[in-house]
């Protein structure tokens, strides 16, 4: 029991005695809350992490001044907040027209926080830290376009759509078909082959099937060469309704999905 006080005692002294940069004591979000500056100022590095995002700090205490530096080599001032929390512009700002609107206060006022290393921050004065943080947005899962891709990778658009029994797009093809043009340009290196795909339920892969799902396959081909891509990286191959998604389809909705193009990348 005693050794727990002592210990306690001891990280409270930390994080209400004065430092330096150069001394900067390391805590988490939750620990500026027990902050206990006094007089003076001291330094703290807020350490990172990949749930809080930002956070809005209100106290007591005089001025909080968050640095752009996560070390001490350079004290470059990023923004300073008073007691309430508010962004306090410099004389520059204010003469240069900075916005102090509500919204912009509002705004400039949380310090954002990275997803790893350290913020440096350097709090004068003030006994009584409030911490408000915000949670960091869940990352958006990747676009099939914004993917790197590499050799045995499947790409299935389930978007570039065909009129029922012949090769001719839907126009709500066109925008995947402009995406997959635009993923082959910039990743130059990408040998594909298209896959083409009809819907037939409860039938046997008939020769027309096979043709159709070729020709489809083909009229992608076709369109991307006359974008640009060249050639040699390209390739068609059709499958008839031997790989239908919805082998059972009944409605029109599902029976589009069996009418379909998938990108083998070679």
């Amino acid at each position: 029991m005693r050794i727990l006080i002592i210990t306690f005692l001891f990280f409270s002294g930390a994080l209400s005695a004065q430092n330096s940069c150069a001394k900067a004591l390391e805590i988490s979000v939750q620990e500026l809350s027990s902050i206990d500056v006094q007089v003076g100022s001291s330094f703290y590095k807020i350490k990172n992490d990949s749930v809080t995002g930002e956070l809005i700090a209100t106290g007591d205490f005089d001025k909080l001044i968050v640095y752009k530096s996560s070390d001490c080599s350079q004290l470059v001032v990023s923004h300073v907040l008073n007691g309430k929390g508010d962004y306090q512009p410099s004389e520059a700002q204010l003469e240069a027209g900075f916005c102090n609107c509500l919204t912009c206060v509002e705004s400039w006022s949380r310090i954002k926080l990275k997803q790893s290393g350290y913020t440096l921050i350097e709090i004068f004065g003030g006994t009584n830290i409030t911490v408000k943080s915000k949670k960091r947005p869940r990352k958006k899962f990747d676009l099939w376009y914004d993917k790197t891709y590499k050799k045995g990778d499947k790409i299935q658009l389930n978007d570039i759509m065909f009129v029922p029994g012949v090769a001719l797009f839907l126009r709500s093809s066109y925008t995947d078909l402009g995406l997959l043009y635009k993923l082959l340009n910039k990743q130059a290196d990408l040998i594909i082959e298209i896959q083409g795909h009809v819907n037939g339920p409860g039938m046997g892969n008939k020769r027309d099937f096979q043709r159709l799902s070729q020709e489809r396959a083909k009229a992608v081909m076709e369109f991307l060469i006359k974008k640009g891509i060249d050639s040699s990286r390209l390739s068609y191959q059709g499958f008839g309704n031997t790989r239908m998604i919805f082998p059972t389809a009944k409605s029109e909705f599902r029976m589009q999905f069996n009418r379909r193009v998938e990108i083998l990348v070679l």
